[in-house]
């Protein structure tokens, strides 16, 4: 906070009166982060005998205007495992405004 002082009134004998004012400045960020790196959707093969199988992926990242890194909220992990079907992997990821950006993508096991 800056705090600025003005004369605001000067009389005859050159005698001013100064006002103080504090100048508080609020940015607004609306922006949300910047994904880079959300896979594709990805298809593995599900072992005869089993239910499920490890997945893998490069993580995605983001980047966010503030110079701060967002905070991460995932669904799944690399290296889960997964079942037959499709599964939604999804990222959230949150500045320190609330601004939000999503990754998705699927997994899908088969036999």
């Amino acid at each position: 906070m800056n705090r600025l002082i003005f004369p605001f009134l000067t009389d005859k004998h050159q005698v001013s009166l100064y006002h103080a004012f504090v100048l508080l400045v609020v940015a607004i960020d609306s922006i949300e982060p910047v994904i880079t790196g959300c896979p594709e959707s990805m298809q593995y093969t599900v072992p005869l005998g089993s239910s499920t199988t490890i997945a893998t992926w490069i993580e995605p990242t983001a980047i966010d205007n503030s110079g701060s890194q967002p905070i991460v909220t995932k669904s799944h992990e690399p290296g889960s495992n997964f079942p037959v079907g499709a599964t939604q992997v999804t990222y959230i990821f949150r500045d320190g405004s609330g601004n939000e950006a999503t990754c998705s993508f699927a997994i899908m096991g088969k036999y």
